[in-house]
């Protein structure tokens, strides 16, 4: 039994973001759209690989907070198989929703092809 990794391809990573329109619906919206207070958005996220997936915000404050993973998502669980499409937040239910405080809010995602940390040795 051979210890060594399976030899993988570049991880890749596809994203939109996705915003509800008045019919309650989700469509996909350029990246560097302008939203407003009451705007509903989620995203989508869908991997060339299986990996792990982070999503997290720097508000119009300045404050950093992780959204995903979240314990209200697939029991808290980040992984995202290849193919698989995970909305970020998920279920029927899931949106984030932008607040009255005007000002820039980042949101970033990271995908990891392992949940372990790098070795420094």
């Amino acid at each position: 039994v051979s210890t060594k990794p399976a030899a993988t391809g570049p991880l890749g990573m596809r994203y939109s973001v996705l915003k509800r329109n008045a019919a309650g619906v989700y469509q996909e919206v350029d990246v560097d759209s302008t939203f407003h207070s009451g705007d509903r958005i989620r995203l989508e996220a869908q991997a060339n690989t299986t990996g792990y997936l982070y999503v997290v915000a720097q508000g119009s404050s300045g404050a950093w907070q992780v959204l995903f993973p979240s314990r209200e998502v697939a029991g808290g669980s980040n992984q995202v198989n290849r193919g698989e499409t995970r909305l970020v937040p998920g279920g029927n239910a899931g949106q984030f929703v932008f607040d009255e405080q005007a000002g820039t809010e980042k949101l970033f995602s990271f995908y990891r092809a392992s949940r372990k940390r790098a070795s420094t040795s």
